[in-house]
């Protein structure tokens, strides 16, 4: 009994095996997964679907809210909410040489619909997300850096906080 929940626990937190043939089979394998998971859960399975520089981004942010215990980025950066992501469709792609947008249709909570736009990067292993816009254009990869940046500056913080910040690798 015990080795059952072992396994389906492993099981539930495993990646995801994900078509990264296409950039809209990539999104459409991240979203299936991210209707069921919370992006903030310092999850492997969701980096898995990131490129290693915006993976090195949300891995800062799990570790400066561990430090500071409070919430350095408040919003899913994927859905354009603070509410959670009941449906989505996959829009329009626009292609370049190694670079993909792709539109994704969302319905938050009370079918409030909303869009973000995935910017993918094709790499060795197929197609990669490197940022996610929302509906007004905010790119998720530019507030992680920010946020990184202005940390140094956090007014609020006490010298271990401070300290533990300045010990976060990105």
């Amino acid at each position: 009994m015990i080795a059952a929940i072992v396994l389906a626990a492993t099981m539930a937190a495993a990646p995801p095996v994900a078509d990264r043939s296409t950039p809209a089979s990539t999104a459409r394998t991240f979203y299936a997964w991210h209707l069921h998971h919370n992006v903030f859960d310092g999850s492997t399975a969701m980096r898995s679907f990131l490129t290693p520089e915006l993976a090195n981004g949300f891995a800062w942010v799990d570790a400066a809210q561990a430090c500071t215990h409070s919430a350095i980025l408040d919003y899913d950066p994927f859905g354009g909410g603070q509410v959670g992501i009941t449906a989505y469709a996959v829009g329009a792609t626009t292609m370049h040489e190694h670079e993909a947008r792709v539109t994704m249709h969302l319905k938050l909570w009370k079918n409030e619909p909303s869009t973000a736009t995935l910017v993918m990067q094709r790499g060795k292993d197929g197609w990669r997300i490197a940022d996610a816009l929302d509906d007004r254009g905010t790119s998720v990869a530019h507030e992680l850096k920010r946020d990184r940046a202005e940390s140094a500056h956090y007014t609020k913080l006490t010298n271990a906080e401070r300290s533990c910040l300045a010990k976060i690798p990105y």
